[in-house]
C-alpha cells in the first residue's frame, strides 16, 4: 500500500482545516475541526484519520467511534450533517479505494461491527466526486438509507410556482423586510417556540452553542431576519457551507404572523443574495424525517414552490 494512514490528534488541526478550506473537492465548513470542536462530545469519541501519499495529504476521514447495544460503530460523522472521505484532486479512484480499505482494516483492529459513512452530496462538490460513490460500492458498502434535500439552482432563479410568487409578492406589500441581523438570541426564542409548538422538540443547537459556533466560524454563519416594522417575526439561519452552497440550517417564524408570509420574503431575499454573490445553490434542506421513509408533504410542496428540486443524500454502511 502506498497510502499512509495517520490517526487524527490536535497537532493536525491546522493541516486538516487548511486541507478542508483550500484543497478538497467535496468539503464544507462542517468538516472543519473548528466546527467539530463546538460540541464537546466530539472530543470524547473522535476517531478521525488523515491519508498521505508520500508527504502529501490527499484525504481525510472525519469519524466518531462509539458503542451501541454492545456493538462498536465507526460513524462518519455522527454529529454533523456530512462526513465521508473528503479528498483532493490529487486523489485518484484507486487511491480512494485504498483509503476505504485502510479504514476497514483499522476498524477491524478496533473491533468495530459496523462502518457508517454519510458523504457530502453532489451540489457541494467543487469538482467531480463520483469516484467516492464507485469506491464505496467496490469496497462492499451498501445503502443504509436515502434522504432527499431540496435546493434552488441559482442559475435558474427565480423559478417560483404561481402560488408561491403571489405569497412572496404579498409579503413585501404587507411591509415585511428582510436583513442580516446579529440578534441571535431573539431569533432563538422564535425558533424554540416554533419547534415546541409544531413538533414538541427543541433546536439541535442551544443558543450558547450557536453563539460559540459563530465565534469559531465567523461570517459564514448568517442570520437573515424578517421584520414587520421593527419587530422580528421570523427568519432563516444560514450556513455558508463553501464556495458553492448556502444552506438554510434553521427556518422559523412566529405563527400568529403567518399571514404576512415572512419566510417567503426571507427565502426570496437569501436566494437573491446568494446568486448575486456567486453561489450555485441555495439549499433549503430536507422535507423528510431522518432516514427518509416519512415525507412531510406540506413542507415539500412549500420548498418546491420556490423552484427547489430534490438532491439525493445517501448514507452507506458495511457490516464487519
Amino acid at each position: 500500500m502506498s497510502i499512509r494512514l495517520v490517526r487524527y490528534s490536535s497537532e493536525h488541526e491546522e493541516a486538516w482545516d487548511y486541507f478542508i478550506r483550500n484543497r478538497s473537492v467535496n468539503s464544507t465548513f462542517l468538516h472543519s475541526r473548528k466546527f467539530y470542536k463546538h460540541n464537546a462530545l466530539n472530543t470524547q469519541d473522535d476517531c478521525s484519520y488523515l491519508f498521505y501519499d508520500d508527504n502529501k495529504l490527499i484525504a481525510v476521514f472525519p469519524a466518531n467511534l462509539y458503542e451501541k447495544e454492545g456493538n462498536k460503530i465507526l460513524h462518519s460523522y455522527l454529529r454533523s450533517t456530512y462526513g465521508g472521505v473528503v479528498f483532493s484532486d490529487d486523489a485518484k479512484t484507486i487511491d480512494i479505494i485504498e483509503v476505504l480499505e485502510q479504514i476497514e482494516n483499522e476498524a477491524k483492529i478496533l473491533e468495530v461491527s459496523e462502518i457508517i459513512i454519510r458523504p457530502t452530496f453532489s451540489i457541494y462538490n467543487s469538482g467531480l466526486g463520483g469516484s467516492l460513490d464507485y469506491a464505496l460500492w467496490k469496497c462492499g458498502f451498501s445503502l443504509k438509507y436515502r434522504e432527499v434535500e431540496f435546493a434552488i439552482d441559482l442559475h435558474k432563479y427565480p423559478m417560483y410556482g404561481s402560488s408561491c410568487k403571489r405569497s412572496t409578492t404579498a409579503a413585501y406589500k404587507k411591509g415585511v423586510t428582510v436583513r442580516e441581523s446579529n440578534e441571535l438570541s431573539q431569533y432563538w426564542d422564535i425558533l424554540s417556540s416554533n419547534l415546541r409548538e409544531r413538533y414538541g422538540v427543541t433546536p439541535v443547537h442551544s443558543i450558547e452553542q450557536i453563539e460559540y459556533l459563530k465565534q469559531l466560524i465567523g461570517d459564514d454563519i448568517k442570520l437573515f431576519a424578517a421584520y414587520l416594522e421593527d419587530k422580528m417575526i421570523g427568519g432563516i439561519l444560514c450556513f455558508v457551507a463553501n464556495k458553492c452552497v448556502v444552506h438554510a440550517q434553521y427556518i422559523a417564524s412566529i405563527s400568529r404572523y403567518q399571514e404576512y408570509r415572512p419566510l417567503n420574503a426571507a427565502i426570496d431575499t437569501i436566494a437573491a443574495w446568494s446568486k448575486n454573490n456567486g453561489y450555485k445553490y441555495f439549499n433549503l434542506g430536507m422535507a423528510t424525517e431522518p432516514g427518509g421513509a416519512i415525507i412531510n408533504d406540506g413542507l415539500m410542496r412549500f420548498k418546491e414552490g420556490f423552484g427547489a428540486r430534490g438532491v439525493l443524500r445517501e448514507t452507506m454502511h458495511k457490516i464487519l
